[in-house]
């Protein structure tokens, strides 16, 4: 009978437990405040909690509820002359290649006959389209192609790049490192593509070595000013021929992704990995570092030649017809199999274009088409 009554009185406590949980408190009506009838100085201390309370509603609470809006304000001006020194920048930048092109173009004109320096590691990255046509097509003046720097790649990829070329124009190969063996291969080509030329311009964009080849002859060869370019690319970048305007993270991003190999991550000295925000991680792991900053150090590596690299040719590495000048000219370029360095392959750069609308230069496709119009609006 105990145990009975012990059970029921269990049930009953548990019943009244789980009744007090379910129970919701009652809301706490919002009355005003009131002091008590004793308290002396009663009607004034109740004006003050008012007063108060009226300031807290009108004149507070309004301000938080604007203050998130008001945050910003005090920067719009500073975003403002961002934006127009951006602007500035971009006018500048405009500018200045509107008159680089403009002195390219001169030299073109007064020359009798053009070469583009191209730099061996990614041949394509350095071509200027606009100027290639403005000599070959326009003007109708000789054009040779000079791969310089050869001394930082294979031999075969030399050959290969050669064999490329030489189907838009004559194409050699030099390195700064073997002046005697270039001289006469430079001499061979000027004397089979333009033997009367008294000037020719020397034209590619920055480093590429304008300035060395220029010191083979002198008085021949005029070096160009390096075109200043409004938009650049991640290959000129990487090549140091222009500002690096990306951030480190992207063009090392970039960098990565042109790889054709696994190279690369020998190269590094790390394991494979899938996509290049991968390595990223890793790089960072590793160097113990953010990797905005591994990124820094990757793409400094690159330009510093701790990493040497190369674009592969479409072309095939064939000395087949190949003057014997140019050949003793790549002696300076090791082959692969007896280079103790591990190179990274790259798939090659495209070439540049300029924006003709920025630079206000028309084709003469549509110059004759003005014309045309023009010739029809008089009408």
């Amino acid at each position: 009978m105990a145990s009975v009554i012990r059970k029921k009185a269990k049930a009953k406590r548990q019943r009244q437990r789980k009744e007090a949980k379910s129970k919701q408190y009652p809301k706490r009506s919002k009355k005003m405040l009131k002091a008590p009838q004793s308290l002396p100085f009663r009607d004034i201390i109740e004006a003050q909690v008012h007063e108060s309370s009226r300031f807290l509603n009108e004149v507070i609470r309004p301000i938080e509820s604007t203050r998130t809006v008001d945050k910003t304000k005090p920067f719009d001006k500073q975003v403002d002359q961002a934006k127009l020194q951006i602007m500035e920048m971009h006018k500048e930048r405009v500018r200045s290649a509107g008159e680089t092109f403009s002195e390219l173009t001169n030299a073109i004109e007064q020359a009798d006959a053009v070469v583009q320096i191209l730099d061996a590691r990614d041949p394509t990255a350095c071509r200027l389209c606009e100027a290639e046509n403005e000599v070959l097509q326009a003007k109708k003046k000789p054009m040779i192609f000079v791969i310089n720097k050869i001394d930082l790649v294979p031999r075969e990829a030399v050959v290969g790049w050669i064999n490329e070329l030489k189907s838009v124009a004559p194409t050699i190969a030099v390195s700064a490192l073997n002046n005697q063996a270039s001289m006469p291969v430079i001499q061979a080509v000027i004397a089979s593509t333009a033997p009367n030329a008294k000037k020719i311009a020397i034209i590619g964009i920055a480093g590429v070595g304008k300035s060395t080849f220029c010191r083979y002859n002198p008085s021949l060869f005029i070096e160009v000013p390096s075109y200043t370019f409004i938009a650049t690319t991640p290959e000129m970048e990487l090549l140091q021929g222009c500002d690096c305007i990306d951030s480190m993270y992207d063009l090392a991003i970039q960098i990565m992704a042109r790889k054709t190999d696994d190279d690369l991550f020998l190269a590094l000295e790390i394991p494979a990995q899938e996509t290049p925000d991968a390595v990223v991680k890793f790089l960072a792991k590793k160097w113990q570092m953010k990797p905005h900053i591994a990124c820094k150090k990757f793409v400094e590596m690159f330009w510093n030649r701790s990493i040497p690299y190369f674009a592969i040719p479409s072309a095939e590495a064939s000395v087949d017809g190949m003057e014997q000048t140019q050949i003793a000219a790549l002696q300076v370029s090791l082959p692969v199999e007896m280079s103790a360095k591990v190179f990274v392959h790259l798939s090659k750069g495209d070439t540049i274009a300029l924006d003709n609308k920025l630079l206000g230069v028309q084709d003469e496709d549509e110059e004759e088409n003005d014309e045309e119009e023009e010739d029809e609006s008089d009408e």
